[in-house]
C-alpha cells in the first residue's frame, strides 16, 4: 500500500505538468477559447493578426496612403491564395449535412447569415485549393452567444453551407 501512494502521486504530477504544457501551447498558438471568443467579438480588422501586423503608422492617424492599402491588399491575397471570401453572395444553399448539424447544435439560418456577414475567416481551417469550390471556415459569435465556425463552399453565384460547428459546446448528434 505504501508503494502505491508515491506512484499515484507521480502520475498526478505528470498529468498536471502535461495539462499545463498543453494549455501553454494552446495559448501560444492562439487557439485558447477565450482569446478566440474575444477576437470574434472585436472588429474584424483588430481580430485578424495578419491585418494588425500590417497596420502602418499612417493608419493610426486615420489617413492611410494608397500605397499602404495596395500592399495590405496584396499581402491578404497571398495569405489566402488570391481568393477572398465573397460576403455579397446572397444565395445560400444548405447541404443535408449542414441542416442536420444546425439542428443538433441549435444554430438557425439567421445565425449562419450573421457569421457570413460579420465572421472572421480562419485561413488555417479553410481549404482554398479544394475542388471544385474553395471552402472558407468563417468564425464568430452569434446573437445568442454561441461561438461557431461555419464552412462555406463558394461557387460562382452562391455560398453552400457545408457544415457548422459550435466551438464551445460538444453537442450530441447522430448526423452521418
Amino acid at each position: 500500500m505504501k508503494r502505491q501512494k508515491p506512484i499515484l502521486l507521480i502520475i498526478i504530477v505528470v498529468a498536471l505538468v502535461a495539462s499545463l504544457l498543453l494549455r501553454q501551447r494552446n495559448y501560444r498558438n492562439g487557439s485558447d477559447r477565450q482569446s478566440r471568443r474575444e477576437a470574434s467579438s472585436a472588429p474584424q480588422s483588430q481580430s485578424d493578426p495578419r491585418l494588425s501586423e500590417r497596420r502602418a503608422p499612417a493608419d493610426q492617424s486615420g489617413d492611410r496612403s494608397s500605397e499602404a492599402r495596395e500592399r495590405s491588399k496584396s499581402e491578404r491575397s497571398e495569405t489566402s491564395g488570391g481568393l477572398e471570401f465573397d460576403r455579397t453572395l446572397k444565395k445560400i444553399v444548405y447541404t443535408k449535412h449542414a441542416r442536420c448539424r444546425m439542428g443538433c447544435r441549435q444554430i438557425d439560418e439567421s445565425e449562419i447569415l450573421e457569421i457570413r456577414d460579420e465572421g472572421r475567416v480562419n485561413y488555417e481551417k479553410s481549404e482554398l485549393k479544394s475542388g471544385p469550390d474553395p471552402k472558407f471556415a468563417v468564425e464568430g459569435m452569434t446573437h445568442d452567444k454561441q461561438f461557431v465556425r461555419v464552412v462555406f463552399a463558394q461557387t460562382a453565384n452562391s455560398l453552400v453551407v457545408v457544415t457548422c460547428i459550435d466551438l464551445d459546446t460538444d453537442w450530441a448528434c447522430s448526423c452521418n
